[in-house]
């Protein structure tokens, strides 16, 4: 799920592509990152039951916090991961995503320290994903 989800973000959303697929990220980014990044982070992946038995179809709970040098950057950041990304069902690789369900939004930020030396403001998008392995 996470590296489906990263490499459809990256080929369907434009201000995700224009960061670099170096600076979109899976569960953590590299010590200090000064530029405009997207941080994935998959919280659990559940199992749903059929009354036919157990089907295909999964539930997870992904966090993708948008950071950058501003609160706005990061905020139109966020607004385009969902924009694309909450109305998408279909093929995403190896899965078929049968929904996209936005859970909450927030914001925080993070203070310089050393080895970065500008405050990053962060957006985060929490949704549950339900899809299907193919």
């Amino acid at each position: 799920m996470r590296a489906q989800l990263r490499t459809w973000l990256i080929a369907n959303v434009a201000e995700v592509a224009a960061l670099d697929g170096l600076k979109v990220h899976v569960e953590n980014a590299e010590q200090g990152t000064d530029t405009d990044h997207i941080v994935i982070q998959v919280d659990g992946e559940d199992p749903h039951n059929h009354l036919g038995g157990v089907g295909g179809l999964k539930s997870a709970r992904v966090d993708i916090d948008c950071k950058a040098s501003t609160p706005d950057a990061a905020d139109d950041l966020a607004a385009a991961i969902e924009r694309d990304l909450e109305p998408y069902t279909g093929a995403m690789d190896t899965i078929t995503v049968d929904a996209v369900i936005l859970q909450d939004t927030s914001y925080w930020s993070e203070a310089a320290k050393p080895g970065r030396d500008v405050d990053r403001y962060v957006t985060t998008k929490e949704f549950t994903i339900q899809y299907k392995v193919s």
